[in-house]
């Protein structure tokens, strides 16, 4: 489990013992947890939206720079073939 699994538990954790330790009924303390679950499930797709779009700009980098080596590793093959190296 790495920090930032730990770093979630820790908070989620600490959100929940607030609130089972809050002077408030049963009905709204399980209202509360359903409401921070739904803010947090929002936040999660945000993030995980902005990895894949990240992720996807690096994909298509690393393709751009992959067709930028192999072309000048076929000229440098070219080159060598014609006794120009």
């Amino acid at each position: 489990m790495g920090k930032i699994d730990n770093v979630v538990l820790v908070a989620v954790g600490s959100f929940i013992a607030g609130l089972l330790l809050a002077p408030k009924s049963g009905k709204e303390t399980r209202q509360d947890i359903i409401d921070k679950t739904h803010e947090l499930k929002g936040k999660a797709s945000d993030s995980l939206r902005e990895v894949k779009k990240g992720s996807s700009s690096v994909k298509d980098e690393i393709a751009d720079s992959f067709e930028s080596v192999k072309a000048k590793a076929q000229q440098t093959a070219d080159d060598v073939k014609r006794g120009r190296s």
